[in-house]
């Protein structure tokens, strides 16, 4: 790496009992040349400006400036601002990101790794609050175009997509409090979201105490996610494995009678999901296997959870259903029902609860061997041919 130039210039003032009063630190490098990680770096600037004042040990920080050009287009522009006091500890800072372009981005993924981002561009607008009893952050992110891409990794480019998130998060350090004010997420795909979570009112929650908590409910909703998004992440080896299907769930996880009430209900599932067994080359003891493809697939979920005092456990409306879609031909594999109530005895903690739960427990399970027997044989690694074989428990 090359840089053509360096211009530095720092600013200070002292009081009259020599304390330092003001601050000013500017820096610019130009005509940089050659590769970062591979990243080449012809036609970048970097600037940063750093502007504060004091009064005694607290210091105001008027700006701290960081820029990064390419060839006269911005790519990376930071910023923040605030207050901060050493003793007693209080920082109070707004922050302020924006990336156009993925430059920045890159060569930090390529510092860690050799991770590529596409097009992704990214801002962000918020305030962060540190002190001896708490720490807090708000604000919104946007991110658009966002892929990720690894060469070494195997990972190949994530389908683009946009991620918004708007949050106000509080730890309060002494009395071991959570208070969340506000949290959605969103995630769009081009054409519609496919993920949704959303806060319905402040959650504030006692981490000593999981009982103690205001009452509110959390939303996950899916909509028909493309789980083919997904194949990138897999190991290499197991990519060919997953070759369609959907993910889609409405989830809500509900807090009542001031965290004494929890209770999870909602549907999940995936559809026309579309898997592929590898090929695999002849040895001594087996012969050559071609790729399989397993009959496509659909599975519903759905449950409600009720979880009363971290005591008691109430399961209703669990049923499952494994199916196998043929154009309109649907065929049942699996279907099972599971009802019933545990109980944590009030002499025990949460981490004895695998050994000393007790309750009652419906289970109901019905499954068309034949058709279960096709789908489990070959995932087995073999056939599994049961027949006719009708199963009903």
């Amino acid at each position: 790496v090359t840089v053509g130039s360096i211009k530095t210039k720092v600013t200070a003032r002292l009081t009259k009992q020599f304390q330092p009063g003001a601050f000013r630190f500017e820096t610019l490098a130009e005509g940089m040349s050659g590769t970062a990680n591979g990243l080449p770096l012809a036609g970048r600037t970097v600037a940063a400006e750093v502007v504060s004042s004091f009064s005694g040990t607290a210091m105001t920080l008027d700006k701290a400036e960081f820029k990064e050009i390419l060839n006269g287009t911005l790519e990376a522009h930071l910023q923040a601002s605030g207050t901060l006091n050493p003793e007693p500890l209080a920082v109070d800072l707004k922050l302020n990101a924006e990336l156009p372009g993925p430059g920045l981005l890159n060569l930090v993924g390529g510092m860690v790794g050799d991770y590529k981002f596409g097009q992704t561009s990214l801002r962000y607008q918020g305030q962060a609050q540190l002190s001896n009893t708490q720490a807090g952050i708000k604000g919104n992110l946007a991110i658009n175009r966002f892929t990720v891409a690894s060469e070494k990794l195997g990972v190949a480019a994530l389908r683009p997509m946009s991620i918004t998130s708007d949050h106000d998060l509080t730890v309060m350090i002494s009395s071991e409090r959570v208070l969340a004010r506000q949290l959605a997420l969103a995630v769009h795909d081009g054409e519609r979201d496919i993920l949704t979570v959303t806060l319905a009112a402040p959650l504030d929650l006692k981490l000593a105490d999981l009982t103690a908590a205001s009452d509110t409910s959390l939303q996950i909703v899916a909509k028909e996610f493309d789980l083919t998004m997904l194949k990138p992440l897999l190991p290499a080896a197991q990519r060919d494995l997953l070759q369609g299907g959907t993910y889609s769930s409405d989830l809500t996880l509900s807090l009542g009678e001031g965290g004494k009430l929890m209770t999870l209900a909602g549907q999940l599932g995936l559809d026309q999901l579309k898997l592929q067994l590898p090929a695999s080359a002849a040895t001594a003891d087996k012969p050559a296997v071609a790729a399989m493809n397993l009959p496509t697939l659909r599975l519903r979920q759905a449950l409600k959870l009720v979880i009363r005092e971290a005591r008691t456990a109430e399961l209703s409306g669990f049923t499952t259903e494994l199916q196998t879609l043929d154009g309109n031909k649907t065929t049942s594999l699996l279907a099972a029902e599971l009802a019933g109530r545990l109980t944590l005895p009030a002499d025990q903690t949460a981490t004895q609860a695998a050994s000393v739960l007790g309750g009652d427990l419906t289970v109901k399970v019905m499954a068309d061997g034949q058709a279960l027997g096709g789908v489990a044989g070959p995932l087995m690694g073999g056939d599994l041919d049961l027949g006719k074989t009708a199963l009903a428990y």
